[in-house]
């Protein structure tokens, strides 16, 4: 009888640790912009997060994993126009990043014959990094590259053995990358890597956040050079 309530209080215990872990990152949470939350209405609600759909189906779907306490709905005025040019898109609302990749697999079933290309941002990068391995691993040949915003590969990983195109891009002002990709760095990558350096981006101009003060470029004209970037590398695929 003790054992059992022993059980029960480290269970119980365990369940109010994890609802006020994510109480601690609901409200660490950056929120997005009123012109992304207008943007975003174009999009359809999903328990993954929000689809923005497209007719076209030769295209490849576009995943984008958000970074760490970056609301899903402040990517909107980019990813929306991503939509419009025939691709369909899915954000994920990943509250933590542990869910991220749970969600990305659960899209994945729901359109099991659609290729499709991950995108990741920040920590999401990481995360995308570390799906496209394991979609590798099954042999999926749906997936058709990756993308990297202001990301760089976890700690010690080496990427080169992806026979896969990827497109990294930075902002020359974005810290968490110190503005560019290193040599040493650019071998951690695959070896089918572009590179690419916005002027004057930053690490949250990928994003259309409340509160965000760009030292030079503004985030609406990072996310329009973001666009172009995009749409062409996506062009190759």
């Amino acid at each position: 009888m003790k054992k059992t309530k022993v059980i029960s209080g480290l269970l119980a215990g365990a369940g109010v640790a994890t609802v006020a872990g994510a109480l601690w990152w609901r409200q660490q949470l950056k929120r997005p912009t009123e012109t992304a939350l207008l943007t975003n209405r174009d999009s359809l609600r999903q328990k993954e997060g929000w689809y923005f759909p497209s007719l076209q189906e030769e295209l490849p779907m576009v995943i984008v994993i958000p970074e760490a306490l970056v609301a899903g709905e402040a990517y909107s005025p980019w990813v929306s126009n991503l939509a419009k040019a025939g691709y369909p898109v899915f954000v994920l609302d990943s509250l933590l990043p542990s869910q991220a990749i749970k969600k990305a697999e659960a899209i994945l079933r729901r359109f099991p014959h659609r290729s499709y290309v991950l995108v990741g941002h920040g920590i999401g990068g990481e995360l995308a990094a570390t799906l496209a391995n394991e979609r590798l691993l099954t042999n999926d040949g749906r997936l058709k590259g990756t993308i990297y915003l202001g990301a760089l590969p976890l700690y010690g990983e080496n990427l080169q053995s992806m026979a896969l195109p990827a497109l990294v891009v930075t902002g020359s002002q974005d810290k968490k990358t110190s503005g560019r990709i290193s040599f040493q760095e650019k071998q951690l990558y695959p070896t089918n890597t572009t590179f690419v350096s916005i002027n004057g981006g930053d690490h949250l101009g990928f994003a259309s956040v409340c509160g965000h003060r760009p030292k030079a470029l503004p985030a609406q004209l990072q996310q329009k050079q973001l666009t172009e970037i995009l749409l062409q590398w996506l062009e190759q695929v």
